[in-house]
């Protein structure tokens, strides 16, 4: 190939060498962020759970709890409400009860008698059943024999309480022992003011 040292520089290149050519020079690279959409997304659905268990926990969970406590508070209340109910006629109750232990039974109130049986009656016999009325005590004992059975009326008799004893209904087991009812009049205080 000859070079032809004639020909003007910068003339065009022959048709048949065609060569890619850059007129312009590109020093600035431009990076793209192809990842940056799901990152996004991402971060805002962990923000959502953030913010659900916030509500969950924080909010709801506590009203739940509240309204545990609201209804247990209206059984509770309920309960009370039925004792009131039920203890509102309590004071008439009891001084209805103070009435009846303090009466005077001829001169004996229902504790003094009551007294006078533990004291002198149940050290010696199993009373089963004790009834006051009328000035009269009607005690049913068991458990004794017939000679302790005249011991006890004697000690009846020999209280400041009792005018007079007697004994009804005595019978005996196989094993000799007693089941009978005493029976003692109350002393009346008029008879005691007189003497």
């Amino acid at each position: 190939m000859a070079i032809d040292l004639h020909k003007p520089i910068g003339a065009a290149p022959a048709a048949s060498a065609a060569l890619p050519t850059k007129r312009t020079m590109n020093l600035l690279v431009r990076e793209r962020k192809s990842s940056g959409a799901w990152k996004y997304a991402l971060a805002a659905l962990a923000l959502a759970l953030l913010v659900a268990a916030f509500v969950k926990f924080a909010i709801i969970d506590v009203f739940g709890q509240v309204d545990v406590k609201k209804s247990e508070l209206v059984g509770v209340q309920a309960e009370r409400d039925a004792l009131d109910k039920r203890l509102a006629d309590y004071e008439a109750l009891q001084d209805e009860y103070l009435s009846y232990t303090g009466v005077s039974i001829t001169g004996a109130s229902a504790p003094e008698v009551t007294d006078m049986v533990a004291r002198v009656v149940q050290p010696k016999a199993t009373v089963t059943a004790i009834n006051v009325s009328d000035g009269m005590i009607s005690v049913n004992v068991k458990d004794l024999t017939l000679d302790e059975l005249g011991k006890l009326a004697d000690d009846l008799r020999a209280e400041e309480l009792v005018q007079s004893v007697t004994v009804t209904n005595a019978n005996d087991d196989e094993s000799g022992h007693v089941f009978a009812t005493l029976v003692a009049t109350l002393a009346d205080d008029s008879n005691e003011g007189g003497e």
